[in-house]
């Protein structure tokens, strides 16, 4: 290790180790010789004294000589480094704590982020002498601890063993950059990163850790350590639950998907709802393995239900169980909206859409139905901005240009959350398509318009059968559906859409988008028997339902069931229940941890909406206003967290090297408490100050005896 010298202008004063060397050059005697011949016995024993005598000047000489190099060299305060690249030790100390969900896994001797966090602790209590620390705790986001660097200490450890972790992921490169940025404001530098993690299996953006790196070393930062905590453990969990995408109604059976991680052979899991165990299944799967569960339940009553998908507690209790928010719905409200009537199947054949979804109603009003789906049908000359409040899906068909403030309507309700159904084959709407709705919906205005004879009318092709639109439906019924065959229709351009139809030419048939949080599908044909026989195939009517509901019913549940991270948002239809400032309660979804976040009202488009403050727990949310509940969402760890396998220290610091940081160190096999001297590096004053005395004491015995 280099040595350094904290007054290395004294080392000047070794040049006083050259005195007693003057001094015995002067003080030496010349011997005249005289010779006696009768003396010659006493003349030997002369000369072989005085050559012991000689010998033992020149080690007195060499002891003093030593004893003030020794005195010279610890007056000027030698040190081998340490960790510290400062001055006496002193160090800027930046330490990155994971607090991601798996920390919390419990190891024979804790969880691993207590561990983490003592260590973090005992660190900053050993940093004394002017140094500095700055802690942040690294989940979905780093956030620092201290407000501004906080000198090291007791005070400081106090405020570190307060830390809890989060549900939340470790985004390392994220942690980086933020380290970057407060160590360009620090005092020492270059600043020292820690990182304190379990280093779980993660897939780091290597383009993100290049910009930490780089971000780093504009910053001065030279060395990265890292301190691993925990061990590979068998871990069995819930890693996600899949939602039916469309809208459920009561009594109807639900399949509801799971995938888990198994941790141990035929591991029972189970579905709760509104507390209540519903159903159970067992994982099929060998340990360490992912599995996928189906449950099946009759749906409940209308209204929003909170649930979880559960296993047996192990050591990561995080992923142990998965929140969720489902839906159910008593009614539909479909809003569709056509042209002139035209022909007997109406302009564009809305008729069939109608009887498709409220078979037996005719007319514009819904009337009595058995059907899940409440149909108004309107003329556009007759839609007003306020009938989309009360939709819960829009369904155009051929309905000609629609008015300014009501595309602007159209467009701030799809944004919100909204669903819809544009379907058109009007070859007089083209330029309307091209320029207005189209675009209005984010996708490229490139259209043009294809027909063919009936003898080359083509066949449609179901792209992705298994998707939620076509999950479920046998192969023969499938095989139904695409001997429709076409005649005339729009081509889209290449814009980005999912198609889940196309033409044998390859042209979109049916093809879904998302504008914000709302959901869209795109038809772009009408039904006139000129155009298809689709609206004669029997799966037209399967298909007009499961794409209406799964609009319908879809666009909400990404609102209702969040990640680790994200704010728990509310869209509200109108501004009742803004008198009274919501309040958003936290219930943890298995063990009963309550708590309270902030809430603030912003408008997005014109509606209001209720937006909390980060979630950083699992469980279960729950607006309420005037003492009643108007919105519950569910938040739940990334699926990733279950994962049990770390990644070693020395793969990180490769990772980092190969990111631009190439000075890394492992301290494994430093502990907490030799962490500070470590930084410190060690004193040698001390040490040569004591062997200067042992010296100038054995000069001391040396001289009596020669006297």
């Amino acid at each position: 290790m280099p040595i350094s010298f904290l007054n290395p202008g004294l080392l000047l004063g070794a040049l006083a180790a050259a005195v007693p060397i003057v001094l015995h050059l002067l003080n030496r005697r010349r011997v005249r010789e005289i010779r006696f011949s009768d003396l010659r016995f006493l003349e030997e024993v002369q000369v072989q004294r005085s050559r012991s005598l000689g010998l033992h000047r020149l080690l007195l000489l060499l002891l003093r000589v030593l004893a003030i190099l020794l005195i010279a060299l610890a007056v000027a305060r030698p040190r081998l480094s340490g960790l510290a690249p400062g001055d006496a030790g002193r160090v800027s100390m930046l330490v990155v704590v994971d607090a991601s969900a798996s920390m919390q896994t419990a190891e024979d001797e804790g969880p691993r982020f207590a561990a983490a966090v003592a260590y973090a602790a005992t660190t900053a209590a050993d940093l004394t002498g002017g140094s500095e620390i700055q802690v942040l705790l690294a989940a979905d986001e780093p956030r620092a601890v201290f407000g501004d660097w906080t000198r090291g200490g007791e005070g400081a450890a106090g405020a570190l063993r307060q830390l809890t972790p989060t549900d939340g992921g470790f985004d390392l490169p994220a942690a980086l950059t933020s380290a970057a940025a407060w160590a360009r404001g620090a005092r020492h530098r270059p600043a020292l990163v820690l990182v304190l993690s379990d280093l779980q299996l993660a897939s780091w953006d290597a383009a993100a850790l290049s910009r930490a790196a780089a971000e780093l070393t504009d910053a001065g930062v030279d060395r990265v350590m890292v301190r691993a905590f925990g061990e590979e453990r068998s871990n069995g969990g819930v890693r996600d639950v899949r939602l039916p995408l469309r809208a459920v109604q009561p009594g109807e059976t639900v399949q509801l998907r799971a995938e888990v991680l198994v941790g141990r052979p035929a591991q029972a899991f189970w579905l709760e709802i509104g507390g209540e165990r519903v159903a159970e299944t067992v994982a099929t799967a060998r340990a360490g393995e992912i599995d996928s569960l189906v449950f099946a339940l009759t749906a409940p009553a209308p209204g929003i239900h909170a649930g979880l998908v559960a296993t047996e507690a192990d050591r990561f209790t995080v992923d142990d169980d998965r929140p969720f928010v489902m839906s159910v719905r008593d009614s539909i409200a479909v809003l569709l909206v056509h042209g002139e009537q035209g022909v007997a199947a109406g302009r564009g054949g809305w008729r069939y859409w109608q009887q498709a979804l409220a078979p037996g109603v005719t007319g514009d009003d819904t009337g009595a139905s058995s059907s899940i789906f409440r149909v108004r049908a309107l003329g556009s000359d007759r839609l007003e901005t306020g009938d989309l409040e009360r939709a819960d899906l829009f369904v155009y068909l051929d309905a000609g240009p629609l008015g300014r403030s009501t595309s602007e309507a159209l467009a701030r309700w799809l944004r919100a959350g909204g669903g819809a159904v544009f379907q058109f084959g009007d070859y007089n709407l083209a330029g309307y398509l091209s320029a207005v709705l189209l675009p209005m919906l984010g996708v490229d205005g490139t259209i043009a318009y294809r027909n063919r004879s009936d003898t080359g009318a083509e066949e449609a092709r179901i792209l992705d059968r298994q998707h939620p639109l076509f999950r479920g439906l046998t192969d023969a019924a499938l095989s139904t559906l695409e001997r429709s065959r076409w005649r005339r229709h729009f081509a889209l351009g290449d814009n980005g859409l999912a198609v889940l139809m196309a033409g044998e030419s390859g042209a979109p048939l049916l093809a879904t988008g998302a504008l914000d949080r709302g959901r869209f599908a795109l038809l772009p044909f009408n039904l006139s028997a000129g155009s298809t026989d689709l609206a004669r195939n029997p799966m037209f009517l399967p298909l007009a339902q499961r794409l209406a509901a799964l609009l319908a019913g879809g666009g909400g549940e990404g609102e209702r069931n969040l990640v680790v991270g994200a704010s728990p948002r509310l869209v509200l239809t109108d501004g009742e229940g803004l008198q009274d400032p919501p309040t958003l309660l936290f219930r943890h979804a298995r063990d009963g941890e309550r708590g309270q976040l902030s809430t603030r009202v912003s408008w997005e488009r014109g509606m209001p909406v209720i937006v909390g403050e980060t979630a950083r727990r699992k469980g279960h949310y729950t607006f309420v206003a005037g003492g009643d509940t108007i919105g519950v969402v569910a938040v739940t760890p990334p699926p990733a967290e279950g994962d049990p396998r770390l990644l070693a220290p020395q793969d990180v610091l490769a990772q980092l090297a190969t990111a631009g940081l190439a000075m890394g160190r492992d301290l494994a096999a430093v502990d907490a408490g030799d962490f500070a001297s470590a930084l410190r590096g060690r004193e040698l004053a001390p040490v040569l100050l004591s062997l200067a005395i042992l010296l100038l004491l054995a000069e001391t015995a040396l001289s009596r005896r020669a006297g």
